[in-house]
C-alpha cells in the first residue's frame, strides 16, 4: 500500500514539526495486528457471557437499557433482537471483519466496519465496560485516518502503486498530529484528576489501589508490607503521566526520546497488570504504545536480522497460476523475503522442465541446489528473521511428507484456488486522505479535548447540549479517572442467600454454604473481570433498578429444569460484604449492605 506524499515545504518549523508528529508504517502495522489480537481474544472471552450479557434473557434485557442505563445516543445493531442465535452471528462476523483487519486485506474499509461493531458492542452493555474498552474504541477510530495497511498486509502485497512512500517509512498528517494529542490527553487529563493529597502529599494512592481487595492479585497484596515501594510508585506514576507524553513531542532526538518514553510507559502497563486485575486496560495502553515506536528501532532491527547476509535464493512460480503468484507475493511481504528473488517459472529455460515435471514451485538455494514443494517452503521459511527457527521445526521426515502430502492437494487444485484469488485485484492501493477526512480529523480530535475538559472536575466548563451527541452516538466520549481523584477507600464481595423449595438455605453466588468471613483472595470470587465490573457497578446506587433484572437472572440460571423439584430456588437476598480501607496501620472496617431481594415466583 502506499501513499500520498506530503506536500513538500522548505521551511525548518514544518520540517521539525513533520519529524516531531510523524509515524512510522511498520509500527502502524505492528499496532494494527496487535490491536486486531485484542478484540478478537475479546470477543472470544466476550462469548462465554454472550447469553448473559448480550441477550434479553440476560442480565440486561434490551428494554432495561432503553430505560435506564443506555444513552439514548447509543446506537447498536445488537439491539435488533436479543436472541442468543442472532447475537452469535454478529459475534462471528465481527472476529471474521477483526481477522481480516489482522491480515490487512481491504484495510481501510474492513477498520471502519470494525470501528462500527464496537462501537454497536459496547453500546449493548455499557455496565460491564471499562476504561480498556474506551481506549480500545477511540483508537480504532482514529485508525480510520491511518495507513494501517501501508506494510505487512495483503494490500501491501497486492499494491501496484508506485507512490514515494513505496520505500519511505515516514508518514505525516493531520491524523498523525491527532493520535499523538489523543495519546498525551488521556495521561495528561488523567494527571489533572489526581490533584489530590494522595497523590501530591502523602503518596498513598498506590497504598490504597493495592488495598482494593476486589482487584488486588497477589503480588499486589504482597507490595503492601512495603509501604516506602508504595510511595515511590505512587510519584514516579503521578510524573511519568504528565512528563512522558510530553517527551513524545521533543524537538531533539525525538526518535531515541520515544523509545526511553515507551519504555517507561510499558513498564507502567506491564507493573499495573501484574498488581490490579482492571480488565484490558494495561494490554490496550501497551498496544496504543506501539504506535510511537520511531523509525529508528525498526532499522536498527533491520540491520541486526539482514546485517552481512549472504543467503540470496530464488522462488519460481507458475505465471499462468494467479493462485500462485499471489501466494508468492503475500509471503514475500508476510515473511520479509527480503532477500529472495522472485520470477515467473517460465522465463527461466532451466527451470521450466524442473517446474512442469513436478507440477510445483522451484526454490535455487544460495548453493545453487534445487528444491520443491513442501521443502522449498520450509527451506524459504528457515530464511525470515526472528522465527526462521520453525521452519527447522518443520524438517523431521514425518512432517515434511505430511506437508508435500497437503502441497500434492493443493497443487492439483490450484486452479480452483485461483477462481477465489482472482477477485483479489492488483491496484494502486494509495491511502489518501481526502479533504473532508483531515477536515473531520481535526474537529474530531478538538472535540475530544473539550470532552476531557468537560469531564474534569477541577475545570468548569459544560458542553453546550447541542454538541452533546457526537460524543455518546460514535463513543469517542471518554473520561480518564483511573483512580481519580483517589482510590475508592472501600471494596469487598457478594453473599446471596437464597432459600430452595426443600427450605435449604444456600450461598447462590457460590453455590456453597453460607459464609459472611472474608474469601481468601477476594479478587478470585469474581469470575471474570466483566462480570467484576458489572457486580461492582451494581453495588452503586444509581443502578439499583438494574439489580431487578440481576435477579431474574440468577432464578432463570439456576432453575433451569421444566419440571419444579425441591431443588428449586425460590427467594434469596443480596449482600455486599463492604470493606473500609483506614490509612496504613489501621485496620478495616467491615459491614454488610443488603442490595436487593428476590421472589422468583413473583
Amino acid at each position: 500500500m502506499s501513499i500520498e506524499p506530503v506536500s513538500k515545504s522548505s521551511s525548518p518549523r514544518f520540517s521539525l514539526v513533520k519529524e516531531i508528529f510523524s509515524l512510522d508504517l511498520r509500527s502502524l502495522a505492528l499496532f494494527r495486528v496487535a490491536l486486531s489480537s485484542l478484540i478478537i481474544i475479546d470477543l472470544v472471552q466476550r462469548s462465554f457471557d454472550l447469553k448473559a450479557h448480550y441477550t434479553d434473557l440476560g442480565v440486561l434485557p434490551r428494554w432495561a437499557l432503553t430505560q435506564g442505563v443506555g444513552n439514548r445516543w447509543h446506537v447498536s445493531l445488537h439491539n435488533i433482537t436479543g436472541m442468543f442465535e442472532i447475537e452469535a452471528v454478529i459475534f462471528l462476523i465481527h472476529g471474521l471483519v477483526a481477522f481480516m483487519l489482522l491480515l490487512g486485506f481491504k484495510t481501510r474499509w474492513v477498520t471502519i466496519i470494525c470501528w462500527i461493531l464496537i462501537v454497536s458492542l459496547h453500546s449493548r452493555n455499557p455496565i460491564i465496560l471499562s476504561g480498556g474498552d474506551i481506549l480500545l474504541c477511540i483508537m480504532l477510530f482514529w485508525s480510520i485516518f491511518l495507513p494501517l495497511g501501508a506494510r505487512f498486509s495483503v494490500d501491501h502485497a497486492l499494491d501496484s502503486g508506485d507512490g514515494i512512500y513505496k520505500k519511505v517509512n515516514q508518514y505525516f498528517s493531520v491524523a498523525t498530529m491527532a493520535v499523538l494529542i489523543q495519546i498525551a490527553v488521556v495521561y495528561w487529563f488523567n494527571w489533572i484528576a489526581k490533584l489530590h493529597p494522595t497523590w501530591m502529599e502523602d503518596y498513598t494512592a498506590i497504598y490504597y489501589a493495592m488495598s482494593l481487595d476486589m482487584y488486588a492479585t497477589k503480588l499486589g497484596t504482597a507490595l503492601l508490607a512495603f509501604p516506602l515501594l508504595m510511595q515511590a510508585a505512587t510519584w514516579s506514576t503521578l510524573w511519568l503521566e504528565l512528563l512522558g507524553p510530553l517527551l513524545l513531542f521533543s524537538p531533539i532526538k525525538n526518535g531515541a526520546v520515544r523509545i526511553a518514553v515507551l519504555v517507561g510507559f510499558i513498564l507502567l502497563h506491564l507493573g499495573i497488570a501484574l498488581t490490579l486485575n482492571i480488565g484490558y486496560f494495561p494490554a490496550v495502553s501497551i498496544v496504543v504504545w506501539m504506535i510511537v515506536i520511531p523509525g529508528v528501532f525498526w532499522d536498527k532491527i533491520a540491520n541486526l536480522c539482514f546485517r552481512g547476509s549472504k543467503t540470496y535464493f530464488s522462488i519460481y512460480y507458475d505465471n499462468d497460476c494467479d493462485f500462485c503468484k499471489k501466494t508468492v507475493d503475500i509471503l514475500r511481504v508476510f515473511l520479509i523475503l527480503k532477500n529472495a528473488r522472485i520470477s515467473p517459472a517460465q522465463d527461466d529455460p532451466t527451470i521450466e522442465p524442473i517446474f512442469r515435471k513436478n507440477n510445483s514451485w522451484v526454490v535455487v538455494t544460495s548453493d545453487g541446489s534445487t528444491l520443491i514443494r513442501f521443502n522449498a517452503f520450509v527451506y524459504a521459511l528457515k530464511q525470515v528473521p526472528v522465527i526462521g527457527y520453525v521452519g527447522f521445526l518443520l524438517e523431521p521426515a514425518p512432517l515434511l511428507r505430511l506437508g508435500n502430502i497437503m502441497y500434492t492437494f493443493v497443487a492439483g487444485n490450484r486452479s480452483l484456488f485461483s477462481r477465489v484469488t482472482v477477485h483479489l485485484k492488483y491496484k494502486d492501493n494509495s491511502f489518501k486522505l481526502p479533504i473532508w477526512a483531515q477536515v473531520l480529523a481535526v474537529v474530531s480530535i478538538l472535540y475530544v479535548v473539550m470532552w476531557n475538559i468537560a469531564v474534569t472536575d477541577q475545570m468548569n466548563f459544560k458542553i453546550p447540549r447541542v454538541l452533546y451527541w457526537p460524543g455518546p452516538m460514535l463513543r469517542i466520549y471518554q473520561e480518564w479517572h483511573m483512580f481519580a481523584p483517589y482510590p475508592a477507600l472501600g471494596d469487598g464481595w457478594y453473599v446471596i442467600p437464597g432459600k430452595l423449595r426443600s427450605g435449604s438455605i444456600v450461598d447462590v453466588y457460590t453455590r456453597k454454604p453460607i459464609t459472611w468471613e472474608k474469601p481468601e483472595d477476594v479478587s478470585e470470587t469474581y469470575e471474570n473481570n466483566r462480570w467484576r465490573k458489572y457486580l461492582l457497578t451494581l453495588y452503586k446506587a444509581k443502578y439499583k433498578d438494574e439489580r431487578l433484572y440481576y435477579g431474574k437472572y440468577i432464578c432463570r440460571s439456576w432453575n433451569t429444569s421444566d419440571v419444579e423439584t425441591e431443588h428449586d430456588l425460590t427467594t434469596f437476598e443480596i449482600y455486599f460484604v463492604e470493606e473500609r480501607t483506614h490509612p496504613p496501620g489501621e485496620v478495616p472496617t467491615i459491614e454488610r449492605r443488603r442490595l436487593w431481594g428476590h421472589n422468583c415466583y413473583k
